[in-house]
């Protein structure tokens, strides 16, 4: 898994992070560390300091920061709905190919999100191609 820092937990510590030096700085303490910067299967870009790093133990500390691998989102605590009205039939997009190794990427991805309960089969018009 990769740890995922959020803009709470950075504001909280007051740290600034450099993705140019790819580092994570505590400008009280003038201390940084140097990260990894990388890309989860949701795209999301991910700094991620080494196990050894003491910015490793404060992640420990708070492991709500830290994404759970596969882990479906939780219901919304609100009960706010968004709806978009739309007129006339959708604009038809036809199927295209894709190369094998990403139509099995796609297959495996959809499977995982069908399990989840996030994504539903679909025969309406209005359903992606893909």
């Amino acid at each position: 898994s990769h740890p995922l820092i959020g803009a709470d937990f950075l504001a909280a510590h007051g740290l600034q992070v450099d993705l140019r030096s790819r580092s994570l700085r505590d400008p009280a303490t003038s201390r940084a560390t140097i990260g990894t910067i990388g890309s989860r299967p949701d795209d999301v870009p991910v700094v991620a300091p080494p196990s050894d790093d003491p910015c490793a133990d404060v992640l420990a500390d708070w492991p709500s920061v830290q994404p759970q691998p596969n882990a479906a989102p939780q219901p919304a605590r609100h009960s706010v709905q968004h709806v978009i009205v739309t007129t006339g039939p959708p604009q038809y997009a036809r199927a295209r190919r894709l190369a094998p190794d990403k139509l099995a990427a796609a297959r495996s991805e959809f499977s995982l999100l069908q399990e989840q309960g996030i994504i539903r089969p679909s025969s309406s018009p209005w359903a992606s191609p893909l």
